[in-house]
């Protein structure tokens, strides 16, 4: 009996061995996937080296392994900001960006992991470079000049975030909010514009059917014209006699006057 359990304390003891070799094995390595990028603390200490993509091997308990994303990453923000003109403005701003695979221990040193880099390098650089390139535009401008105000703010993060290993894909004004009251200045200057649009196209439009009807009477002027020349030319007081016997009816006229004596003669068959 005492022979059994001494051989039962003894697999017991060599599961336990083999059981802590194949954590100390697991401990000695670690994989970095294709969209990280990782760095090694030696007793807490940042070492030079920048880990690829693939398996690597590490001291166990004495080594810890950080990694950083190094994809494409957005991020949105809702900015407050006052126009040129004073006007209040909500700008919502998206920016996409990426970590330097080469500066990620340097980021990792000076600023920490994703989480960090967005909450206290990116999100500020974003609010500051909304609220100083907003002041230098009107909020007409904001609106008719989109293009050129996103460019503006991309540039500015750009330069202010590139210097710190993080690199700007592209920016965009998602949205502009502005307040009620300028929101119906917008709508009233658009309406007026509108109405006026449409005033100019209706004078438009009458001075074209008045020219019409000028070129349509010139043609008809011009024709009779034309006529009148063609009938002096070949017929003459002729035509004009036979253009009366036609707009006859076959009848006599009641009356007629005598061009010899002036007398008035009654024609009608019933006197």
């Amino acid at each position: 009996m005492g022979f059994d359990r001494l051989f039962t304390r003894k697999n017991g003891g060599i599961a336990v061995i083999v059981l802590l070799g194949l954590l100390f094995i697991k401990s000695a390595y670690f994989v970095i996937n294709e969209w990280e990028r990782g760095i090694l603390l030696r007793v807490w200490q940042l070492q030079d080296e920048i880990y690829t993509p693939g398996i690597h091997f590490k001291l166990p308990l004495l080594d810890t392994i950080k990694t950083l994303n190094i994809q494409t990453q957005k991020i949105e923000i809702n900015a407050d900001a006052a126009s040129r003109d004073q006007q209040t403005v909500l700008i919502t701003l998206a920016l996409n960006y990426r970590l330097n695979p080469n500066a990620v221990g340097t980021i990792y040193q000076t600023i920490g992991l994703n989480e960090a880099v967005e909450f206290r390098i990116i999100g500020p650089a974003m609010q500051d470079s909304v609220k100083g390139w907003t002041a230098q535009f009107t909020a007409e401008q904001l609106i008719t000049r989109r293009r050129e105000v996103s460019d503006t703010i991309s540039k500015s993060l750009r330069d202010r975030l590139e210097r710190q290993g993080i690199e700007v894909v592209d920016v965009n004004i998602v949205n502009y909010s502005f307040s009620e009251e300028f929101n119906k200045a917008i709508e009233a200057k658009v309406k007026a514009e509108q109405e006026a649009l449409a005033e100019k196209n209706r004078l438009e439009r009458t001075k074209y059917e008045a020219q019409q009807a000028i070129e349509r009477a010139k043609a008809q002027a011009e024709s009779i014209r034309i006529q009148a020349e063609a009938i002096r030319a070949q017929w003459g007081a002729e035509y004009v006699q036979l253009q009366w016997i036609n707009k006859r009816d076959g009848k006599l006229p009641q009356t007629m006057l005598d061009d010899g004596n002036g007398v008035i003669l009654n024609l009608s068959p019933n006197q």
